[in-house]
């Protein structure tokens, strides 16, 4: 079975998105704002479970490359390990830190978006290395443990944008 993929398509859509997100909104509605407050909340509250999952994707894949005798790959591992983990932490430093506080929701949500791209992008980049492993049941499980650690992070940034891109 194949799958149809257009790059230039997807990235066309997600530049769409960005201009959206990045447009100047009505901020002005204390409901909408209010609204996105609730789903700050929410993220916030459930980030640290994507941080823990941004620690093991790239520990996973270098126990992998390690056990599977691709020890050339560990230092592109451990870059875009580095990469994922400080975006995880910035995520969580905007969500948490009072320094951030007066931002607002919009802006919250404009980071989280910028952000969340990054982690996607950085998390497939790890999943790509993979595919240099040897086929065994390694590469499988390396592969499978990082397409998990996708949908957890897709799912939790889920719960913040989807409901606030319906409600703008």
């Amino acid at each position: 079975m194949a799958v149809s993929f257009h790059p230039f398509r997807a990235l066309t859509s997600t530049a769409g998105a960005f201009r959206d997100d990045l447009a100047a909104s009505d901020e002005q509605s204390g409901d909408l704002a209010e609204a996105l407050r609730g789903q700050l909340d929410q993220l916030a509250a459930t980030w640290a479970f994507a941080l823990a999952a941004l620690i093991c994707a790239p520990a996973v894949v270098a126990y992998a490359a390690f056990h599977v005798g691709r020890a050339d790959l560990l230092r592109m591992i451990e870059v875009r390990g580095g990469v994922l983990v400080g975006l995880g932490l910035v995520a969580l430093a905007l969500l948490k830190m009072p320094a951030f506080a007066r931002w607002s929701p919009h802006s919250h949500v404009r980071a989280a978006t910028l952000i969340g791209a990054g982690i996607g992008t950085g998390l497939y980049s790890l999943l790509r290395i993979t595919a240099a492993f040897p086929a065994s049941a390694l590469q499988l499980a390396s592969f499978g443990i990082g397409f998990a650690f996708i949908a957890v992070c897709a799912l939790l940034a889920a719960l913040c944008i989807v409901p606030v891109r319906g409600v703008r």
